[in-house]
């Protein structure tokens, strides 16, 4: 079993469909992860705490911090009805009830968050023609968080 869930992880780190973030202290003690892939063509946020960070305020803030860094305009969550936990998270970072789902007898809420805002860095004019200038500032752009350039 525990070999099947390496394969599996391994596999995960690896795909071209998987945004993969794994949580630690400060002193290297695994607290969490979260996990955005992509499965037909909308991605589909999974996250888990290990127990002792649980009922801490930690998953509001995990979550925030793997949208914001994962730059995904888009992301779906399913989550058992009766899990509150977990809703109270995905409301506090912007998803919004789209439907219900029963599989297996089990029925899930599927929420959605779509970042309707978009960041336009302006360049004008200030490449001053010179393309090499123009590729920096476009660079700047994207890794200040911008969504667009302007010119």
């Amino acid at each position: 079993m525990w070999d099947d869930h390496v394969r599996w992880f391994n596999s995960k780190l690896k795909a071209w469909n998987c945004i993969f973030y794994i949580v630690e202290t400060d002193d290297g003690v695994p607290a969490g992860q979260i996990r955005f892939e992509n499965r037909h063509g909308e991605w589909v946020a999974s996250m888990s705490l290990a127990a002792p960070f649980r009922g801490r305020g930690s998953a509001s803030g995990l979550c925030r911090a793997a949208m914001r860094r994962s730059g995904l305009k888009e992301i779906v969550a399913w989550t058992r009805e009766t899990n509150v936990s977990a809703l109270r998270v995905l409301y506090a970072n912007g998803f919004r009830d789209e439907r219900e789902e029963t599989v297996d007898g089990t029925v899930y809420r599927v929420l959605r968050f779509k970042d309707d805002v978009w960041i336009v860095a302006e360049m004008s004019a200030n490449h001053r023609g010179d393309i090499a200038r123009a590729k920096a500032i476009i660079r700047a752009a994207k890794d200040a968080g911008a969504d667009a350039v302007k010119l």
